[in-house]
């Protein structure tokens, strides 16, 4: 089927004549004919089915519009030479990329923004790989700039390293779009990696041996895309290391940590949740997100779950144990008057709910009496009819 870009799909049943440049694609390039079969795209999800008809015109049989993805990708990298772009960029519109920012770091070498042209290679990869959303592409910005942005967007950030590392199994926020950033040829800058760690940036390793930028770039967006799937085995991520006696250092309870002083409670907890799945013998993992629902989400049964486990696998002589056991104490109480100050309410409720039903109940035979009653009287009018024709 020839696939072609189409800026404003109109609606089922409508007889247009494509664009310019894609009418010439279509009727020269791959020559269709009356009664070929066109797929057509608008960058922006809506995807149509369409027929080729006389005079180089085309008719729209379907349109569908695709689901906008929950987990988007972002590639942020510094621009290779012009060549190496282009294919660069087909390949990742091809990989789904959401958008594609490119980012001046220290060792940058390339620079420029011709975007019409930019455009029109995303338009090709699309058509050519069917991918509904044609990715958006940003200005050049400044490694800081770019980090700040994709912090105020809530964007997990990971960044192509070549270092030796640990690849432990860990458990990782798939509900959350992700941006991988990838440096220049000659990589980043140590400051630069510093600038990055200190955004919560995780190193992404893809080997043991240094890739091109263009290589790294596609890689990576292959790998995040595996993220959102729920294989994780082709996944390399790197792991502090920490073990269940030194909770406070992983990466996710830090993460947890910076997105509570930023007000993003239910984040925190979310990473919350995945370190006491990670390390259940750890008692810092429960006690910090048994905090987090007492003090910001008021989430009393949660809180009362995670404490108890804290009170079991922390030691005897925790000074901590005092005062989670008084809170545990105290919302167990405050639970159960809850429930009974509720109680009376709640046999409001139900009689009020009963009550209705049986009116329901009576409602329906009264209809069911009424449309008995309506039969009867027209088969009535039907014999009475009848009869009268009879007698004519």
């Amino acid at each position: 089927m020839h696939r072609i870009f189409c800026s404003n799909i109109p609606g089922e049943g409508v007889e247009f004549k494509p664009e310019p440049r894609e009418a010439e694609h279509l009727f020269k390039v791959f020559r269709a004919r009356p009664g070929e079969a066109v797929e057509l795209l608008d960058g922006r999800g809506s995807r149509a089915r369409a027929t080729v008809i006389e005079q180089k015109m085309i008719r729209i049989e379907q349109v569908e519009t695709a689901a906008v993805p929950a987990e988007k990708l972002h590639l942020c990298c510094a621009l290779p030479r012009r060549q190496k772009l282009d294919s660069l960029l087909k390949q990742a519109a091809e990989l789904g990329a959401w958008t594609i920012r490119p980012v001046r770091c220290e060792r940058s070498v390339a620079e420029g923004n011709p975007r019409e042209r930019w455009e029109v290679l995303l338009q090709e990869a699309c058509k050519q790989s069917g991918n509904p959303f044609l990715p958006e592409i940003y200005r050049e910005n400044s490694l800081k700039d770019t980090l700040e942005a994709l912090k105020a967007e809530n964007i997990d950030i990971y960044y192509g390293s070549v270092k030796k590392i640990d690849h432990a199994k860990r458990d990782l926020p798939v509900e959350r779009e992700k941006a991988i950033l990838i440096g220049p040829e000659g990589g980043f800058s140590d400051a630069e990696t510093d600038m990055i760690a200190a955004y919560c940036g995780i190193p992404l390793n893809l080997g043991p041996h240094i890739l091109r930028l263009e290589t790294a770039a596609v890689a990576a967006l292959a790998v995040l895309r595996m993220l959102v799937l729920p294989f994780m085995a082709a996944v390399l991520l790197v792991s502090s290391g920490c073990g269940p006696g030194d909770v406070s250092r992983n990466p996710l309870m830090i993460k947890a940590e910076q997105l509570k002083r930023d007000g993003a409670f239910a984040d925190a907890r979310r990473f919350l949740r995945q370190v006491v799945a990670r390390y259940p013998e750890s008692p810092e993992g429960y006690l910090a997100l048994g905090k987090l629902c007492e003090e910001e989400l008021d989430d009393k049964l949660e809180a009362i779950y995670c404490y108890r486990n804290f009170m079991q696998l922390a030691s005897e002589n925790d000074y901590r144990r005092d005062s989670v056991e008084k809170y545990i104490r105290a919302m167990e109480e405050k639970i159960s008057a809850d429930y009974v100050a509720a109680s009376p309410e709640v046999e409001k409720l139900r009689k009020l709910n009963k009550g209705m039903q049986e009116e329901l109940i009576l409602a329906k035979r009264v209809a069911l009496r009424s449309q008995q009653k309506a039969e009867q009287l027209e088969k009535k009018l039907k014999d009475v009819t009848g009869k009268r024709r009879k007698r004519r």
